[in-house]
This record gives C-alpha cells, sequence and structure tokens, in this order.
C-alpha cells in the first residue's frame, strides 16, 4: 500500500500541536481535575487523567483526518494487552505517548514531550516518527529525503 507521507507528516504535526495546546489549556483551567490519578484496565498502572483524555482525542482526530487508512491508533497509557502483536495487522498502526514525562508536566516544566510512530505492520516499516517539545516544534523523521526534519511552532520551518 502507498502512503501519503507529506499527508501524515502535515497531520501528525498538526494533531500534536493541537494535543499539546489542550493539554496546557486543561492544566490552566483546571489543574486539580488534570492530575487527577486513576487507574484503567488490569494495568494497575496510575496515570494522570490528562494522560489519557489528551491520548483519547489524539486518536479521535487521527483517524478522522487520516479516515482514507482505516488507522489503529495505540496508546501507551491505554495500552490493554501487554503482550500487543502486530504481525498480522493490515491497517496503518500509530503508536502514541502524547504525554511523555508527566512528572515534568506535573512540575510545571516544558521539558515534556509528546511521541508517535506511524507502522504498517504489513511491510514491517517504520513510515515516520514523532517528537513534539511544547515550547519548540516537531522533530520528526521519515524515510521520504524532501521532507523537513524539523517543524518549528514559532517560526518557519
Amino acid at each position: 500500500m502507498d502512503f501519503d507521507l507529506e499527508l501524515i507528516v502535515k497531520v501528525a504535526i498538526r494533531t500534536i500541536r493541537e494535543t499539546q495546546l489542550f493539554i496546557q489549556e486543561e492544566i490552566r483551567e483546571d489543574p486539580a481535575s488534570a492530575f487527577e490519578d486513576i487507574l484503567i484496565g488490569r494495568r494497575n498502572k496510575p496515570l494522570l487523567a490528562v494522560d489519557l483524555i489528551a491520548e483519547r482525542n489524539t486518536a479521535q482526530n487521527l483517524r478522522r483526518r487520516l479516515q482514507c487508512y482505516k488507522l489503529l491508533a495505540i496508546g501507551e497509557v491505554s495500552l490493554r494487552d501487554q503482550n500487543l502483536d502486530l504481525s498480522n495487522e493490515k491497517k496503518l498502526v500509530v503508536l502514541m505517548d502524547m504525554v511523555d514525562g508527566t512528572d515534568l508536566l506535573e512540575r510545571g516544566l516544558f521539558n515534556w514531550c509528546s511521541a508517535m510512530v506511524f507502522y504498517y505492520p504489513t511491510s514491517r516499516k517504520i513510515l515516520a516518527s514523532f517528537v513534539g517539545l511544547p515550547e519548540d516544534g516537531v522533530y520528526f523523521a521519515t524515510d521520504h529525503k524532501d521532507l523537513a526534519y524539523k517543524y518549528r511552532f514559532h517560526s518557519a520551518p
């Protein structure tokens, strides 16, 4: 299957930026709720409400914006299957962690990040990977040599 890497890059950067702005707004408006401890599934791994909400919103936005690919979105905090096996998966998969460094975010630091990897299991190929820093931009890599490697939020790529 051929993938439009320019579309994936555009959608990923936009989604990361929107998600990070959402996270920052949630924390500003209602920090008690954003930093509320919750448990999901049987993992017994504590996580924060803002982690789960950001992940679910991101998955929904990506599926809507990339609906042509019938995307399978898998988030780090909501992953229920510890033995996830993608070897027979036919869809484009995005693995994501929208608040990597939650403890840093809780302390009011801006060196947390959002990360995504687009993977196509059928060909065992990583198509693109992204790391977004809230006060900087999105660093990314693809196998397409003509695409930039960094997109700045506050200036030109």
